[in-house]
């Protein structure tokens, strides 16, 4: 309840029963913006209280406007990486050692078993370019960073 619908209220049962010391001390906080501020955030009742507030209500204010506890982050799942021609892991992770080839054409560099070279063609299907077949040896967190030194690139 806003302190707006208290003064209110507390203006016509004042008018009903009579004057009220805590009826006018109400009517006073609803009017002071230094009230309306303790009850916006939890700065404004802790300020409220070192300046006079009521102990009580500042700390239930200031317990009103706690922070919510951020929400958890789901983890993302472990994946392998796969190769491009059969679909099957070439490594359990990027820094594992692994023998595969480098396949460059102008769309894309693709990432397969060396067996696996024989499922492609000459030239890639979707720009029409010829591949260039990189062979390496080594973890493949450091494939993408050696892809231009490959010795049969053509800087593609």
């Amino acid at each position: 309840m806003s302190l707006r619908v208290l003064s209110t209220r507390a203006s016509k049962m004042r008018q009903m029963f009579g004057p009220s010391h805590a009826m006018d001390t109400l009517c006073t906080w609803s009017r002071d913006p230094d009230v309306c501020y303790a009850f916006e955030s939890a700065a404004g009742a802790e300020w409220w209280e070192d300046h006079g507030g009521p102990p009580g209500l500042c700390n239930l204010l200031r317990t009103r406007h706690a922070p919510p506890p951020p929400p958890a982050v789901p983890r993302a799942a472990v994946q392998c990486p796969m190769c491009f021609g059969c679909g099957k892991p070439l490594c359990e992770t990027l820094c594992d050692p692994v023998e595969c080839v480098v396949l460059k054409c102008a769309c894309r560099s693709r990432i397969v078993h060396p067996e696996c070279t024989d499922l492609f063609h000459n030239e890639c299907v979707h720009c029409g370019q010829a591949f260039s077949f990189c062979p390496r040896v080594g973890p493949l967190k450091s494939v993408v960073e050696c892809i231009q030194d490959c010795p049969d690139s053509s800087d593609k």
